[in-house]
């Protein structure tokens, strides 16, 4: 939702949804438009568990206090958490994710996620290898070209689900609901 001009008043178009959704606000950086406070954002993901979210996303890097806080707000009201970690940058070593998820698991979060920036097929197949390990209690995948592809990958070891935008492409290397469909019809029937 950190996307929209004003995210403080998603309820109305929360309330138009006849799916399941997950809502993400992210921290402030050169990548996106978030809201850059801690708590107006924590605002902003207790509006959406209020309104109708199957899944709220909180960031790995968010504050200590207010990422516990929200994943029990979330908790008190029946919303699964997802706990994610991004690198814009690079995909660290698998020893060095492998940290990451252990922390990430410390959280209490239902699902966690792990995208890295993937500046090769190799690093695209490190994120594959922690799909792999980790199977449906995690979604991992590359960004960017290069990682693409394992965003399928990843429904295919078991991730709970994908994430696709609305209408707006969101991430590097991000795909259409109807891409990924289109892509696992073809695996299937071959």
């Amino acid at each position: 939702i950190d996307g929209f001009k004003d995210p403080k008043n998603m309820h109305v178009i929360y309330s138009d949804f006849k799916c399941d959704f997950l809502v993400t606000c992210r921290p402030k950086t050169n990548e996106n438009n978030s809201p850059n406070h801690e708590k107006e954002r924590m605002q902003i993901l207790k509006n959406a568990i209020l309104n109708g979210a199957k899944y709220v996303d909180i960031e790995l890097e968010t504050a200590p206090n207010i990422r516990e806080e929200l994943l029990e707000f979330a908790k008190e009201h029946d919303v699964k958490t997802v706990i994610s970690f991004h690198n814009y940058e690079r995909t660290p070593r698998l020893e060095e994710l492998e940290k990451i998820i252990q922390e990430m698991q410390e959280s209490k979060a239902d699902i966690m996620k792990c995208a890295c920036m993937a500046h090769s097929y190799s690093d695209a197949h490190v994120m594959i290898d922690i799909q792999q390990k980790w199977s449906d209690k995690i979604i991992a995948f590359g960004m960017g070209s290069f990682g693409s592809f394992s965003r399928v990958i990843s429904l295919l070891y078991s991730a709970p689900f994908m994430y696709v935008p609305l209408n707006v492409k969101t991430g590097p290397g991000q795909l259409y609901k109807n891409e990924i469909e289109t892509i696992l019809n073809y695996i299937e029937s071959t």
